[in-house]
């Protein structure tokens, strides 16, 4: 009998004869900036952000859980942060797509009355509408992904960057929706306009990536 059992993963689904499907060229740039994060290459202090935005059936949102499945299997113990503005939007869009995604396999328990999940390395996944975050209590994290986040205040993403703080973990804030209008707080944040240019990295603020 075999010590070891191999297990082969299928983030992006499988083909009709049941081989693997090959990360999209957007997917692989959400995957190796991750990476990038994971091996300390982001040239810069503070809290990594990854901006992903694009139209619907973009593989924006499946890149994205991909890379949170494979740090939540590679980083016993992390804790994993996933919201949007409003839950029921979170329920029917992020919570549908992270069951598709992630293998059952790893999950020991599904708390649905905390919206949790708690796999058996020891990662936690946390599904939590963002209106405030009051409701999060003194919980920090290594990983916090947020769905539509034009949907939110301004306040609401400074905030949760604060929550970034679980020791011994990768830290990063990656956000992915459709994008947002000219004018909008996440519009001058990320990619500026004429009277705004966009934040560039300084001492102390986040690394914004945007694909």
């Amino acid at each position: 009998m075999p010590d070891q059992m191999t297990l082969e993963l299928a983030p992006f689904g499988r083909t009709e004869a049941g081989t693997v499907n090959p990360a999209l060229p957007s997917q692989k740039k959400i995957l190796n900036w991750i990476d990038k994060v994971r091996r300390n290459e982001i040239a810069c202090k503070g809290i990594p952000v990854l901006y992903v935005q694009g139209g619907l059936r973009s593989a924006k949102t499946s890149g994205c859980l991909a890379g949170i499945q494979e740090l939540l299997q590679d980083y016993p113990g992390l804790r994993v942060l996933m919201g949007r503005k409003d839950f029921n939007d979170l329920r029917l869009s992020t919570m549908e797509s992270w069951k598709e995604c992630r293998d059952r396999v790893f999950v020991l328990h599904e708390d649905k009355q905390e919206h949790r999940e708690e796999w058996i390395n020891g990662s936690q996944v946390f599904f939590r509408e963002l209106k405030d975050l009051d409701g999060l209590g003194g919980q920090e994290f290594g990983v916090i992904f947020v769905s539509e986040p034009y949907e939110l205040e301004q306040q609401i993403y400074f905030r949760l960057k604060g929550r970034l703080s679980q020791k011994g973990m990768p830290h990063m804030l990656i956000l992915e929706g459709n994008p947002p209008n000219e004018g909008h707080w996440l519009h001058k944040q990320v990619v500026g306009d004429e009277k705004t240019p966009p934040v560039r990295p300084r001492a102390n603020d986040p690394c914004t990536e945007r694909f």
